[in-house]
């Protein structure tokens, strides 16, 4: 039989060129009698949605992309790597090497890799059958984790971990020949710390992924301190009111030159109108927000102009 994925209105194609006249409901008829129909193509179930773009992320503990690879064995076995990226740092926490992943070994992995590197609060993943596996949503369910499946046939929407999968063949699968599955782990784990701590990274201005990472832990620790320093030494000013001047101009400009200098001090015009200092930590401990300081200047505000009318 030479095409035997051709249906049967294909057939009367070829058969009514040849010069037969055949009904289509006769031929259809026989090709049922004779078995030649094939069973049909049920598509998969996926989790399948929508979703918005990406944003950058701005913190190592953000979000994660995951993705599988295949290769195999100089005996010809098939094994497959269960590969992770950052999308902020670039590092990749965790290769996992197998002839078989599924479901549940995947979640074995990660709580592996959270004993030393934490979970992240999203991770981008395509719609394969480990990812979608109930094993896998229930897990990310009881870490308080969101997976973010990409469209069906837009691998451009996981991108960190397709360039990353990119780098993983070009310059450890195809320049490798692995004679067993734990020379194939071996090589791997040993590229795989290369990449993180001697490969620089154009993305990362030429540096390496665990530099990266440094700099950021230093930045973020830095942002601490003086948050913290601030929160405890600076002192908040607010004007109670600014009593009636000679000019209804006169004194907008000199409300408006107060509300630009009520945070940084008195300004020129402080011995017209008074203000009050409050130190930040305090606010903090009686649970003081800035509309019960607005609520304060609204009383004080009236309460001088009762007086004046009296």
């Amino acid at each position: 039989m030479k095409r035997p994925h051709f249906g049967y209105r294909r057939l009367l194609f070829f058969i009514q060129k040849a010069g037969h006249r055949v009904n289509h409901k006769r031929l259809f008829r026989l090709y049922r009698t004779e078995g030649l129909g094939l069973p049909r193509k049920r598509p998969r179930k996926r989790l399948w949605m929508r979703q918005a773009p990406l944003t950058p992320a701005e913190r190592p503990m953000q979000r994660w992309s995951m993705d599988f690879e295949m290769d195999f064995l100089g005996s010809g076995r098939r094994f497959r790597s269960f590969n992770i990226v950052n999308d902020c740092t670039r590092e990749c926490p965790g290769l996992l090497v197998d002839t078989s992943i599924g479901g549940v070994r995947v979640t074995r992995s990660l709580d592996a890799l959270a004993e030393t590197h934490g979970l992240p609060g999203t991770m981008v993943v395509d719609n394969g059958s480990e990812f979608t596996s109930r094993a896998f949503l229930a897990w990310a369910e009881k870490k308080g984790i969101t997976p973010r499946f990409i469209d069906p046939g837009k691998p451009n929407q996981n991108a960190f971990i397709e360039s990353f999968n990119g780098k993983f063949r070009d310059e450890c699968l195809t320049g490798h020949w692995f004679t067993t599955l734990e020379d194939a782990r071996r090589t791997i784990e040993e590229w795989r710390i290369d990449y993180n701590e001697v490969r620089p990274h154009s993305s990362l201005d030429n540096l390496t992924p665990a530099e990266f990472k440094a700099t950021i832990t230093t930045r973020e620790t830095a942002a601490r301190i003086a948050h913290f320093h601030i929160a405890t030494t600076t002192t908040i000013m607010w004007i109670p009111h600014i009593p009636p001047g000679p000019e209804k101009g006169a004194r907008s400009n000199l409300r408006a030159r107060h509300s630009r200098t009520a945070l940084t001090g008195p300004g020129p015009y402080s011995q017209h109108c008074g203000y009050t200092s409050v130190n930040l930590a305090t606010l903090r401990i009686f649970r003081v927000t800035p509309m019960h300081i607005l609520l304060l200047i609204s009383i004080d505000s009236f309460s001088a102009v009762s007086r004046q009318r009296r």
